[in-house]
């Protein structure tokens, strides 16, 4: 084991942020290509057997799959939360990415489930 590796105690408040974000987009984009497979499976489907088969096992996967999309949302809004009360600072250069026509209901963390998430 390297000296360079970070321990628990090394994470800042900001690398928690990220880490949560990263958990949360990864879920998310799992999330679209289980859902993508089922609309591909669906137009592949000649059988109203298979059909009922793929409709029901495809709904079963995706509930399960969104209390995990959840959870990282909640954890997600938690954080942001705190750190808005660490630093007012952080709050405005979350919100000043934002364009100047687009109105957000709510926290941004919030909005995160009304657009897709990305990766940069």
């Amino acid at each position: 084991m390297s000296g360079t590796e970070p321990n628990a105690d090394d994470w800042s408040m900001s690398d928690q942020r990220k880490f949560i974000e990263t958990l949360l987009c990864e879920r998310f984009n799992l999330f679209l290509v289980v859902f993508g497979a089922t609309i591909a499976g669906l137009i592949t489907v000649t059988t109203p057997q298979h059909l009922f088969v793929l409709l029901w096992s495809a709904t079963i996967i995706q509930f399960l799959m969104m209390p995990t999309l959840w959870r990282a949302q909640y954890k997600l809004n938690i954080l942001l939360e705190h750190i808005k009360m660490i630093s007012p600072i952080i709050q405005l250069s979350l919100q000043k990415d934002l364009p100047k026509d687009q109105v957000i209901a709510g926290s941004l963390a919030t909005s995160l489930g009304l657009f897709a998430p990305s990766q940069s």
